[in-house]
């Protein structure tokens, strides 16, 4: 079984764009009607230049239309769980036209989607992930090496308990996870589970550690246990060896990346 399959979401890539080609055709036929209305009345010296608005009108929900069509492609591909944090963020930048505005984003197909995101191979996109996180955690990897506690678990693999600095803001109102160290303990969240071969809220905007983290200053999730400080430090301990030894094997390449139990 190939971890793309494992992962596919219930619909397929193909019932998106069959989606996105009806109601794009729909949308253009409804706003052909329209314009020819309004034309109609300004000739008729009814308003003016209302039948341009239409135009924008059209323009506009084909746009966002089409925004909506990459992100459903992104989830159908089964692809948006594996993906690392700097992937995910080249492809929100793709959604904004890439610099160059939102009217510049390219036609939904499947060869672009594909195109996209690596030709969809999961397991080495799986893996990227896996890479990425294992910098995030490492000791030695800049910022928090200075840690006896990190130190001591070497610098080729991710310790049972690590320290991760500043990446907390705490005031007595609320706290805050700087937002890319959000995202990568998300990402880490989401590879444990994976991992693991257990759910995970792949359509949340957040994980049980990040949730947990925001609201406790100390406790426990299945995979983690953390404690936070007020200089925005956190002590973060992995519960379950046998997943963190795969971790450490996949990020150095010393096992083929697997969501779950065996499933490659």
């Amino acid at each position: 079984m190939s971890v793309f399959s494992e992962i596919q979401k219930p619909y397929t890539v193909s019932e998106v764009l069959s989606a996105y080609r009806q109601t794009k055709a729909a949308i253009e036929y409804h706003c052909r009607e329209l314009e020819a209305v309004l034309k109609a009345a300004e000739n008729a010296g009814i308003g003016s230049a209302v039948s341009y608005r239409a135009v924008m009108f059209r323009d506009d929900r084909l746009v966002e239309l089409k925004r909506s069509t990459w992100q459903a492609l992104l989830g159908a591909s089964g692809v948006e769980k594996v993906l690392s944090v700097s992937r995910l963020e080249r492809f929100e930048q793709f959604l904004e036209g890439n610099g160059q505005g939102i009217r510049n984003i390219p036609e939904p197909s499947e060869e672009a989607i594909m195109e996209l995101l690596a030709g969809g191979a999961a397991k080495e996109l799986f893996a990227e992930m896996i890479r990425e996180a294992f910098d995030f955690l490492r000791p030695g990897a800049g910022w928090h090496d200075e840690y006896k506690t990190n130190q001591k678990n070497g610098r080729v693999s991710v310790g049972k308990k690590i320290i991760l600095e500043g990446l907390v803001h705490e005031t007595p109102f609320y706290v805050n996870i700087y937002p890319r160290p959000r995202r990568h303990l998300i990402q880490v969240d989401k590879i444990f589970h994976l991992l693991d071969g257990k759910p995970f809220p792949f359509d949340s905007y957040s994980s049980p550690l990040v949730d947990g983290l925001s609201s406790a200053r100390k406790g426990e999730t299945e995979y983690f246990k953390w404690e936070r400080y007020g200089n925005g430090n956190l002590h973060l301990t992995f519960l379950r060896d046998d997943l963190l030894v795969k971790f450490n094997q996949i990020a150095g390449g010393l096992a083929e990346p697997a969501v779950g139990d065996g499933a490659v």
